[in-house]
């Protein structure tokens, strides 16, 4: 016999803001709430809760990853459209990847090319390799999140 989780509420979140991952899947949580506090959150599962309606203002805007899976609130009319649009960095709902905010695979193939013309291999990762004697990664200034 599965005996189910009873985290029933997101609280007590706020004393690690540098927080990346949270998974409260299979909870009894009924709605989004106290995850502003984590600016730095990119992947959220909340699968199969008991949410029914979203507060998509509760979400932190930092969020790439995003799982409501078999929660009611996800046969809203809209639902995907309403958090893919209050969720401008998302690249994945529900399992699914947001399409529109996916480089075409054409695109990407002529624009590697042109930016980045070091990349285009071979590749090798020992020290002693030619092609890179010399080389200095490029200096890149410091992540937010303390990464």
């Amino acid at each position: 016999m599965k005996i189910p989780n009873k985290i029933q509420q997101i609280e007590n979140l706020a004393c690690i803001p540098s927080l990346r991952f949270l998974s409260l899947a299979g909870n009894q949580i009924r709605q989004v709430e106290n995850l502003l506090d984590l600016p730095c959150l990119q992947f959220l599962d909340l699968s199969e809760n008991l949410i029914e309606t979203l507060k998509l203002d509760e979400f932190p805007q930092s969020l790439l990853i995003l799982n409501l899976s078999g929660n009611s609130c996800t046969n809203q009319d809209g639902y995907r459209e309403l958090v893919t649009e209050a969720l401008p960095l998302l690249l994945d709902l529900d399992g699914q990847p947001v399409v529109e905010r996916w480089i075409s695979d054409e695109e990407d193939e002529a624009s590697s090319d042109e930016e980045f013309p070091e990349l285009s291999g071979p590749f090798c990762s020992e020290r002693g390799d030619p092609a890179f004697q010399g080389f200095q990664p490029p200096q890149s200034p410091p992540l937010p999140c303390g990464t």
